[in-house]
Order: C-alpha cells, then sequence, then structure tokens
C-alpha cells in the first residue's frame, strides 16, 4: 500500500504508547517489510515512555510487539511473553496467550517446549475458565491422543462443563478405546444438563446398538 511510508513515520509521532500499537498493529495488517525493525524499536522505546498510565504498561507493550512479530513469523521478542505470564501467575495475560498460541501450533523447536508446559499449567491452574479451556484445546489439537487422559480426567473432575463438553468431542476424535465405558459411567453422574444431553446423544451417535437406545431410554426413566 501507498499509506505504508507514511504510517512507518507518523508511528514516532505518537503521544500516547497505546496509539503508537495501533499504528503498529496497523502496519502488521499492510505486511510493512520494516515492521520487524520497528517492532523492536518500540520494544526499546517502551522503557522509556513518559505518559504511560500504569507501570505495568511497559511489559504488556511489548508483549503486543512479541505478538506482532510471532505472527510475521519472528520469535525473537517471544521472551517477553514468558516473563509477563510468570509475573502475572496463575492470572493469564490474553496477548502473551496468544505468543504462546502461536509458538505450540507453529511447533517452533527453540520455545515450544516451554510454551507447551506452560499452556499445561494454565489449563489446570488457570482461575478463568476461558484460558483453562482454551489451552487445553490447543494442546489436545496440537498433539492429539498424548492428551487423551488429560481429556479423560477433564471430562470426569473439571468443575467447567464448557471444558467437560471440548473433551468428549476431542475423545471422540482420538477414538478413545474405553470412550463407551466412560460414557455410560458418567451420563447419571454429571451435573450438567448439556453436557448429559451431550453424552446421551453422543452415545446413541457414537455407537447406537439397541442397547445403547436402552441404556440411554433406562437413564431417562
Amino acid at each position: 500500500s501507498e499509506y505504508i511510508p507514511y504510517i512507518e513515520d507518523l508511528i514516532w509521532s505518537q503521544n500516547e504508547p497505546a496509539m503508537m500499537l495501533e499504528y503498529l498493529y496497523t502496519l502488521s495488517k499492510f505486511d510493512s517489510q520494516n515492521l520487524i525493525n520497528i517492532a523492536n524499536q518500540f520494544i526499546i522505546l517502551a522503557d522509556n515512555f513518559n505518559h504511560i498510565s500504569r507501570p505495568e504498561d511497559t511489559p504488556e507493550m511489548k508483549v503486543n510487539a512479541a505478538y506482532v512479530m510471532v505472527s510475521h513469523g519472528d520469535y525473537s521478542a517471544v521472551h517477553y511473553a514468558f516473563e509477563i505470564l510468570n509475573k502475572d501467575r496463575p492470572k493469564v495475560d490474553i496477548i502473551a496467550f496468544r505468543v504462546l498460541e502461536q509458538i505450540i501450533i507453529n511447533h517452533n523447536t527453540t520455545y515450544e517446549i516451554q510454551a507447551k508446559n506452560e499452556f499445561l499449567y494454565i489449563s489446570e491452574n488457570c482461575p478463568d475458565e476461558y484460558f483453562r479451556y482454551f489451552a487445553l484445546k490447543v494442546l489436545a489439537e496440537s498433539y492429539g491422543k498424548e492428551f487423551t487422559q488429560k481429556c479423560v480426567d477433564a471430562l470426569t473432575n473439571s468443575s467447567d462443563f464448557t471444558l467437560r463438553l471440548f473433551a468428549l468431542e476431542h475423545l471422540f476424535i482420538a477414538d478413545y478405546l474405553e470412550l463407551k465405558s466412560l460414557l455410560q459411567q458418567r451420563l447419571p453422574l454429571d451435573s450438567e444438563p448439556t453436557v448429559r444431553l451431550a453424552i446421551a446423544d453422543s452415545i446413541l451417535s457414537g455407537f447406537g446398538t439397541p442397547q445403547d437406545l436402552k441404556f440411554v431410554k433406562d437413564y431417562q426413566l
């Protein structure tokens, strides 16, 4: 786009870091050839911002720049994401989460194990069900049967019914051998009607023998 050089110049004349960040994301959308260099300059400048409203804005700004860079295949700033997650745990910064998600999805060999372990921690310890759900979802979709047992545990023990529903879906995809008996066990025990309905439907659609139909009918009675 013919506007890229103007945006690249204007970013440094902004008074507020948030506005500079908006310009950086705009350059990302336009695939500026100078994007990585500008993002690195933004990170350096973040230590000297004069108009931040909160002290923690500086690491947040760096993580946003790291996400822009990762989105374009540059992983040189991902340590800022690990730092902010480590500082705030068990709470999760959403942009740092997205940085690690990209590392896992793209199987970056340098940082993948560290990101995978962080997502394991989040899936088990984060107080926010949103992040617990999506951490397990990313892990299960990226590593398949390696996370089958975690999905069994989630379906059996998780207090988050959305996580139990995802675990149910993944166990079907993974062809879990003991799925039928697990579903029969969980049908009368799960506390959430939505999950019980999903389990009943799964027994009928996934297996569908006359015995399965009788089992579900007997449960409903």
